[in-house]
């Protein structure tokens, strides 16, 4: 019983910390990615709704699994849990995929300047 608190504890943690880690940043960037101008405001606010709708549902899916496999053997507490912790991690992989087509191309230097001329 212990341990099922423990790992639960653990993983509302994580989900707290990509709940906001998307806009820890600054306030243009989203996933970390610099946003034009006025793209935050009509397309980043749709993705970052989007992204913490995904991610709540699959942390009640997440924990009601973590609690109904409790009654079974440590072991497969254990690779439940794994499991979701994995799954935390495919919302944030899709929504930045969508956030690097909205990014600020003037942000980018793909140019590498020498230190000494």
């Amino acid at each position: 019983m212990t341990d099922t608190m423990f790992l639960t504890i653990i993983f509302l943690l994580e989900i707290l910390l990509f709940y906001y880690l998307p806009t820890l940043n600054a306030e243009q960037t989203l996933f970390g990615i610099v946003l034009k101008d006025n793209d935050f405001q009509t397309y980043g606010f749709p993705i970052l709704r989007s992204y913490r709708r995904d991610l709540l549902i699959i942390a009640a899916v997440s924990l009601i699994g973590l609690y109904l496999l409790r009654e079974l053997s440590l072991n497969s507490l254990a690779v439940a849990y794994t499991f979701a912790t994995v799954a935390i991690l495919f919302p944030l992989f899709k929504y930045s995929r969508q956030t690097w087509q909205l990014r600020d191309k003037r942000t980018i230097s793909r140019l590498a300047t020498p230190l000494k001329p």
